[in-house]
Formats: structure tokens, C-alpha cells, sequence
């Protein structure tokens, strides 16, 4: 897998969150180490890593590949132990989630199954100009090029005598398109709906996909790309009424939605809609950019749930509520941009906003979010105040990827967590299985940058983090993050492995807390380094020792607390734990911006990573042989 070293760009987005300010305090010291097995290996993404003794994986359930087979795990004994000042609760975040179902997740426990996700295409697809039939449509309302030649709606729909308004596109694709036609709006053009803004077409498939995009009149693709005004109402409904009932392949692409009343959804998703892309898209001003919501009763040839719609290279700015809320299977976000989304509301309950919000009060199999960049998220007197990226409901597969979360300096309150999969609804039994939290470069953050909670068969791998926040305690990495109910998923078997992570702050840092319940886990080759003046706890375990299958090949530099020992060597003398760690300087290229975690020559961190446990490749995508310490191979 590639996931790419994103540390260059300034804070330019908006977050938020659910999620209380408070991290984990520190746990007591652990036990005996468990033996070591060997685990599945995983779908079409990452390899599987160790477990203890062999356990079964099963199918994670969701069609049409979007994800892969649960690896094979095993069970290691033990009991939980109690976690010190652990995050609190809230009352959940409001508005309903996509209906959606799914498969059976796998029932290992410590081996790490694949994400079963297929990489996004680095481009969108240059399709639908080259269709059969192609409907051209051309206005020129508020916002429009100042060439632009409006249309006729009675006119004969070609490229040289086009239609008009966006009322004929939308008839035209509800009524009479047929399979694999394409409606065309031309570049330098703005559209007003004006009423009804359900496109709906059951004869579109996925074999022959409808699409709508952009067209450049005259052959002048230096125009830009059409504008859809979208008022106070919907810039593109996609909800059938009545029933559910089953629609699929459509394509919107090259399009800039836009609303100035902070109102309704730029797309909205609902009853049975599956195999969507959309891509190069700019949604800015409304309530909610992309909203991705469940479905009437199933009526005939319908299962009553959306699935596989995709988002990619598209800009979510400026929504007052959410970037992107919901879930369906195989879902996702990929490539794309996100900036102040979730200020629309006050400073007390700016926590249930978001720049990404997966939620579903079903089991949905294989959502993603992959190489996006996240910014300001529910930035309210500003302050980001709520998750740049939240997952709260019931998944399996789930992937997170590659993305780039940055807030800005001193603009963000405790509860503003960079990446946190967790319960966030009460009394409704929340899990999250197979999940895969890789690659990921979270800067500048509040109290927490990457959590989860109630989430067996986890890995954590490969991600950088950097906190330079001055306001508050932090733990750069925390299992779990917060307090689950009782009928929420127990945490079990997770991975953290081949992580980097920096403190430069004069506040008290813990930088890995894997503590209170669960067996099979394990924390290997993760370096932790600290260059501020803030006390520094290394690692934070609670459990018996016998409940990590492994923990070892880490290195801790500036801290004075290796899980309640003063130094790695009493930590060592006091268990068989990490008799192959370090407390050294790593000895990176460069530990201030622009940052380079890469290990210098001569660094200690080269080769000295777990030979059988660590990543098989690097944040990079590069194959370690003889494994490094951290996210980079030299």
C-alpha cells in the first residue's frame, strides 16, 4: 500500500467533533508476554500480520469486492484492568445515519485481515462525451463567464444548439435518458434549479452508466466547469419516492455546486441508489456537502440499501454541518479536499460536527477514506472543536488511509481529535471489526490524534503524527479513546505498529496508551520522541502482561517514563517486555518544519525494527526487508 508523507500544507479547514476533551491518564504495568502465532493473511490490501493461536476469519460480507477476507487470528488469555482518567461521554451526534447492511464480519482475533479495498483512481474518468447520445444543456445564470451563450429549451439539444435550463437536464435524465447517455452542461455556464431536484432513472446500469458533466463549448476547456446555484433547496436529490427502489451507475462529474444559505445537502442519497461516482466536484455553503442516508421500506428488485458510492478529487468548503455524513457499503471518500466544514452551530455543541462523518446504525462493510486532505473542522470562535475524521455506528473493513488532518496552532480545544472510531450513540451497541488505520499524517490536533474504541482485529500502522499544541495533555495514539457502554464491542486484539511520533509542546504527553480490556494485542517498532519541555510517558499499558502478544522493538527518546519505570531499563528488568527497545535519539533527518522522519545515516532506528512483526511496507509503499523503527525505512 501507498500512502505518501503529507507534512507540507498549512491549516486551512475546519473540524469537529462529538468526542469529549479529556485523554487517557496512565495504567498500571502489564504482565507476562503471550506467545506468538501466525495470522491470515488479508484481502486485496494489507498483508496479515501475527496473532496467537490460530482463530477463523470470515467473509466482511459487502458485494462486488469491496472488501476482503478477515484474517485469520487467535485467542490469548487475560483480563482487562481499569484505565486512569479516561475520555468521558456525550450524548452522541444528532440526525439519522444511512440504513445500510452488510456480510459477517471475520471472528479473528489477533491476526490482521487486508481492507479489501481497491486503490481510488488517481484521475476521474474521461467518459461520457463520447456516448451515442449526448444532451447538451447550456444557461448562464448568476456567476456565469461572461461569453457564455445561453440555450433553448426547446432547441434540438446538440452541441451547437443546446438546451437551456437545468429543469430540462433534470427531466431529460428522470424521463427518457437511456442507458450509457450522457447529459453535458457546458463549462462557463450556471445553472438554477428552480423546484424539483430529484434526478432519478432506474434504466441507467452499471455496465452502461448515465452521466452528467461538463462539456467546453467551442473546444475552450480554460473555462471553468458549470455552476449549479443551488438556493436554499438540493443540488442534486438522488431519492426516489415511496418504496425503495433499486437504481444504479450514474457518473456526475467536472461540476461546482454551490448554495450561499448554509441549507439542505449539495447531494443527497436515499432508497436503494448504488454504484455512483462522483468526482472532480467543488460543493461549498450548504448544511451538508455529500449526506448519505438509508431507505423507505424495500419495494420489488430492491434490497433498501445504497451501496459503493464513491467520491473522488472533489472540494467539500464552507458546510455548515458536515463535509461528507453517512454510510452504505463499500462507501467512501478518496482524494479530496476539506476545509471549514461544521461551524454552523455554537460553541457547546460544535462537537457533533465534522469534515468526514461515518456513521450507520446498521452494519455497513468497507468504507473507506483514503488520501484526503482535512483541515479546520468545526472551527467555531476560532477553534476547531470537533473531529477532522469520525467513525461512530457499526463497521467492518473499514479503511482509513493516507490522509493528511492539520488544524492550526493554537486553534483547536482538546475534543478536536484527529481520527477517532468509536461509540458515539447511546444504547445502541456499536462495533467496529477489521479496521485498518494506516499511513495517516495528523498535525496539530487536540488532546487525542488517533483513538478507537469497541474495535477488534485493529491496526494502527505507519502513521506520523506531530503535536506542537500548547493548551492542553496529549496521547498521540490511544486504545481505547474513550468509555464504551456495555453493549458496545469489547476492544480486542489491535495492532500498533511502525508509527512516528513527535511531541514539541510544554504540556504532558503520553505517546501510545493500549490499556483496560482485550488479549492478543501488540506494539512493536513505533518510535516516540519528544523535543519539547513536557514530560513524556513513553507507553501506557494496564493489562496483564499475558495479553500482549507482543511488545517490543520500540523506541522511546526524551521520556522519562517507560510505562511507570523511570527507564527502559527497569522496564526491562520489571518484565520481559521491549527487551529489544531502544532509548535513544533517533536520529531523524529532520525533527522541525518541514519535518522528515526519514532515519539518517547512522540512525539507530534502521534495522532495528520487529524482523517478523513490523509493517511489510513503509508509509512510502517500500518493502522493508531488515525492518526500521517508525513510519519511514531509510
Amino acid at each position: 500500500m501507498k500512502y505518501g508523507l503529507l507534512l507540507c500544507g498549512l491549516a486551512i479547514g475546519a473540524c469537529s467533533s462529538d468526542e469529549q476533551a479529556a485523554s487517557p491518564g496512565a495504567g498500571a504495568t502489564g504482565g507476562a508476554t503471550g506467545g506468538a502465532g501466525t495470522g491470515g493473511t488479508g484481502g486485496i490490501g494489507a498483508t496479515g500480520g501475527t496473532g496467537g493461536t490460530a482463530g477463523s476469519g470470515g467473509t466482511a460480507g459487502s458485494t462486488g469486492g469491496a472488501s476482503g477476507m478477515a484474517g485469520t487470528g487467535g485467542n490469548v488469555g487475560g483480563t482487562g484492568g481499569a484505565i486512569s482518567g479516561a475520555g468521558g461521554n456525550d450524548g452522541g451526534d444528532t440526525g439519522d445515519a444511512g440504513t445500510s447492511g452488510g456480510g459477517t464480519a471475520g471472528s479473528g482475533n489477533a491476526g490482521q485481515g487486508g481492507t479489501g479495498v481497491t486503490p481510488p483512481p488517481a484521475d476521474c474518468p474521461d467518459v461520457g462525451l463520447d456516448a451515442a447520445t449526448v444532451h447538451y444543456v447550456c444557461d448562464c445564470q448568476m456567476g456565469a463567464d461572461a461569453g457564455c451563450t445561453p440555450g433553448d429549451d426547446a432547441a434540438a439539444g446538440t452541441e451547437s444548439e443546446p438546451f437551456q435550463t437545468y429543469e430540462k437536464a433534470r427531466s431529460l435524465f428522470s424521463e427518457t435518458l437511456d442507458a450509457g447517455e450522457t447529459i453535458a452542461l457546458c463549462r462557463g455556464g450556471s445553472f438554477a434549479p428552480a423546484g424539483n431536484t430529484i434526478w432519478s432513472n432506474p434504466r441507467c446500469t452499471v455496465a452502461e452508466p448515465c452521466v452528467v458533466r461538463d462539456y467546453a463549448p467551442g473546444g475552450d476547456d480554460t473555462l471553468p466547469i458549470p455552476i449549479i446555484q443551488a438556493g436554499t433547496g438540493y443540488g442534486f436529490s438522488f431519492a426516489n419516492a415511496g418504496d425503495a427502489r433499486h437504481e444504479e451507475g450514474y457518473i456526475f462529474m467536472n461540476l461546482d455546486v454551490r448554495s450561499t444559505s448554509l441549507e439542505s445537502n449539495a447531494f443527497f442519497f436515499y432508497n436503494d441508489i448504488d454504484d455512483v461516482t462522483i468526482c472532480g466536484v467543488s460543493i461549498d455553503g450548504f448544511a451538508i456537502g455529500v449526506n448519505v442516508q438509508g431507505s423507505n421500506p424495500a419495494g420489488p428488485g430492491s434490497n433498501g440499501l445504497n451501496e459503493r458510492i464513491v467520491i473522488n478529487k472533489s472540494r467539500f468548503t464552507n458546510n455548515g454541518g458536515q463535509g461528507y455524513l453517512g454510510g452504505c457499503d463499500g462507501c467512501g471518500v478518496s482524494n479530496s479536499f476539506f476545509d471549514n466544514n461544521g461551524f454552523n452551530t455554537d460553541a457547546a455543541s460544535a462537537n457533533r460536527n465534522h469534515n468526514i462523518y461515518f456513521a450507520s446504525h446498521t452494519l455497513v462493510t468497507g468504507m473507506f477514506a483514503i488520501g484526503n486532505e482535512l483541515h479546520r473542522s468545526a472551527v467555531v470562535d476560532g477553534q476547531c472543536r470537533g473531529v477532522p475524521l469520525v467513525v461512530h455506528g457499526l463497521h467492518a473493513g473499514l479503511t482509513i488511509e493516507g490522509n493528511l488532518i492539520e488544524e492550526e496552532l493554537d486553534a483547536a480545544v482538546g475534543g478536536c481529535w484527529g481520527i477517532a472510531v468509536d461509540p458515539g450513540y447511546a444504547g445502541e451497541g456499536e462495533q467496529f471489526q477489521n479496521v485498518v488505520i494506516a499511513g495517516n499524517t495528523v498535525i496539530n490536533v487536540g488532546n487525542i490524534a488517533i483513538g478507537a474504541s469497541s474495535c477488534s482485529t485493529c491496526l494502527i500502522e505507519n502513521n506520523v503524527v506531530v503535536q506542537q499544541q500548547t493548551a492542553f495533555n496529549s496521547t498521540l495514539i490511544a486504545v481505547p479513546n474513550r468509555d464504551r457502554e456495555a453493549d458496545d464491542m469489547a476492544t480486542d486484539a489491535v495492532t500498533i505498529r511502525n508509527n512516528t511520533l513527535l511531541a514539541d509542546t510544554s504540556q504532558n504527553v503520553t505517546g501510545i496508551a493500549l490499556v483496560q480490556e482485550g488479549t492478543g494485542h501488540a506494539v512493536v517498532s513505533n518510535a516516540v520522541v519528544t523535543t519539547g519541555s513536557g514530560a513524556l510517558r513513553c507507553f501506557s499499558y494496564d493489562l496483564p502482561e499475558s495479553d500482549y502478544r507482543v511488545r517490543d522493538n520500540n523506541l522511546c527518546f526524551g521520556g522519562s517514563d517507560w510505562s511507570g519505570s523511570e527507564s527502559l531499563m527497569e522496564w526491562q528488568s520489571s518484565t520481559s517486555s521491549d527487551q529489544a527497545s531502544l532509548e535513544s535519539d533517533p536520529e531523524f533527518v529532520s525533527v522541525t518544519a518541514p519535518f522528515d522522519f526519514t532515519p539518517a545515516t547512522g540512525s539507530p532506528l534502521v534495522g532495528a525494527g520487529h524482523p517478523q512483526e513490523s509493517a511489510p511496507n513503509d508509509m512510502s509503499g517500500n518493502p522493508r526487508s531488515a525492518p526500521d523503527i517508525g513510519a519511514i525505512e531509510q
